[in-house]
């Protein structure tokens, strides 16, 4: 555990669950604070960004990740990419010194995130990625002479002889959450309120002292558009 009380950023891609998830796990082991953050950059996944469908079941997988969040304590934080520019302003809004993901492995994404990491450490931070999608690392399973499996039957059995599948982990039991985390976050971001409207309408919050009870789902505390911005308490 850490000493570190600064938050972890845990970046949420093709793992949208709290149990058997090595990243998230790391972060809680840490002890600090966690802001869990999904950045949607589809422009990223070319030629394979996702199509409509894809982008239904993501919806509504970000929401029922939502859900468990706020059932452990925390909520997602979510982004528009572009991811780098995403990440480094969350960081900075957070006072983040750790950002921990689980691996992704096709060649745009394992040199984006490999240089993403290098600037990430340059900058003083603990960026870490984790296996979380597949059973054997890529790079672990190999030919006699090194090289990676061209056929599927041979590297099978490697797998099945040379390792053993742990069992899946649960869930952390809770997440701690950053005290400073704005529900007016994503309305800055879109532009939906200017910066010299947030300190009346903070001030006017501590005022009224209304219930912080968290609701639910992410459509249940933010309701997008100008107007969603002028609701907020």
């Amino acid at each position: 555990m850490s000493n570190d009380a600064s938050p972890t950023l845990v970046w949420f891609r093709r793992d949208l669950r709290l149990a058997d998830n090595a990243a998230l796990l790391a972060a809680a082991e840490r002890g600090a604070p966690i802001v869990p953050v999904y950045v949607f950059a589809p422009g990223e996944e070319s030629p394979w960004a996702p199509g409509a469908a894809s982008r239904v079941w993501l919806h509504d997988s970000l929401l029922r990740l939502d859900e468990a969040l706020r059932a452990k304590g925390s909520r997602l934080v979510l982004r528009a990419g572009p991811t780098r520019e995403a990440l480094l302003r969350l960081v900075d809004e957070t006072g983040a010194t750790a950002i921990y993901w689980n691996r992704l492995y096709e060649p745009a994404f394992t040199s984006r995130d490999a240089a993403l990491k290098t600037e990430l450490a340059a900058r003083g931070l603990d960026a870490r990625s984790f296996a979380g999608a597949l059973l054997c690392e890529p790079w672990k399973v190999t030919t006699k002479t090194g090289g990676p499996y061209r056929v599927f039957t041979p590297y099978w059995r490697t797998c099945l002889g040379a390792y053993e599948v742990e069992e899946p982990k649960p869930a952390p039991r809770a997440l701690a959450s950053p005290r400073n985390t704005a529900r007016l976050s994503p309305h800055l971001h879109f532009g939906e309120v200017s910066p010299r409207q947030t300190p009346s309408r903070r001030s006017a919050s501590l005022a009224t002292k209304k219930d912080a009870t968290s609701p639910p789902t992410i459509r249940a505390v933010f309701t997008c558009g100008a107007m969603g911005a002028v609701r907020m308490p």
